[in-house]
């Protein structure tokens, strides 16, 4: 598990390395890697991998499981949830839900937060961002409840605990006085809206969604979730018709986009009282005419 250079002292192979008694320190193969000062290698565990002299990483994101048929990271449907490095989906416990691709399920009742923010994951603490979003929502840092984080700049899974009613005074904000729900749906107004009260928030959000599990008829199954103010289908887009241009020597080019009407047309109609309306109809005819010639 050790090399040294000529007329140097012995030092440890590096993580995804190994050495045999005397020799060189020597890179474990691809889907295999190594602590330091290592003696061999180990095999990667099932969805991980590695490349050559490098350690294993999961092969899959949170919310996603790999599958060693098809070679392809899946996505977790649903009332299932799943943890980077995952070969499968495992189902949300009783009475809770998860939406589709989710690292966690929430409970029942509560409305969940997927929040991204640009903070480097190896500098986040879970404690200063508890403390944050709790003093923007003027609440108890108890009553922030942190189900999960990971990286990829930082994603955080939470709830928000109702208030003790019995805590409260006479003297506190509207805003205090909020149930846990009330609060997340708060925050995330406030995170659409821009609103001034997060820019003393120390986190600069790069996303932020909010779950709910829909009413059924029997109220049991943990697939069927929303995410609270997303549309229904994808916004369509916006379809713009096709000009053709005089390119000046004889030949036509057509071409698309946003344009402005070459020509300036002035009208000027005089009507008598008993011929109002049908000359008004007539000349309403004439411009949808010079509208489509145009």
């Amino acid at each position: 598990g050790q090399s040294s250079f000529s007329g140097g002292a012995c030092v440890d192979c590096a993580a995804g390395e190994f050495s045999f008694s005397g020799g060189l320190c020597i890179p474990c193969s691809a889907g295999f890697s190594s602590a330091g000062g290592s003696t061999a290698c180990f095999p990667c565990e099932a969805g991980e991998a590695s490349v050559e002299g490098g350690q294993c990483i999961p092969r899959c994101s949170f919310g996603q499981a790999y599958s060693s048929v098809f070679l392809v990271c899946a996505t977790c449907p649903s009332g299932t949830f799943s943890r980077a490095g995952d070969v499968s989906c495992t189902r949300c416990p009783h009475n809770q839900y998860s939406p589709e691709g989710s690292a966690v399920c929430f409970q029942d009742g509560k409305i969940g937060g997927h929040m991204r923010v640009t903070q480097d994951f190896s500098q986040f603490l879970v404690s200063e961002w508890s403390r944050a979003t709790a003093i923007v929502l003027e609440t108890e840092v108890r009553y922030i409840d942190v189900l999960w984080t990971g990286s990829g700049s930082t994603f955080i899974d939470f709830t928000i605990d109702d208030p003790n009613l019995q805590e409260l005074d006479d003297e506190d904000s509207n805003i205090r006085r909020l149930s846990g729900n009330e609060k997340m749906l708060l925050l995330y107004q406030w995170f659409v809206t821009g609103d001034e009260r997060l820019e003393d928030y120390p986190y600069d959000i790069i996303d932020f969604e909010v779950y709910s599990r829909k009413a059924t008829s029997d109220d049991t199954d943990p697939t069927q979730v929303v995410t609270l103010f997303a549309p229904d289908s994808p916004t369509p887009e916006m379809i713009i018709p096709t000009r053709e241009l005089n390119q000046g020597n004889g030949q036509q080019e057509t071409v698309s986009g946003f344009y402005f009407a070459d020509t300036t047309l002035e009208i000027s109609v005089t009507v008598g009282a008993a011929s109002a309306l049908p000359a008004c109809a007539s000349v309403l005819a004439l411009l949808a005419l010079l509208v489509v010639l145009l």
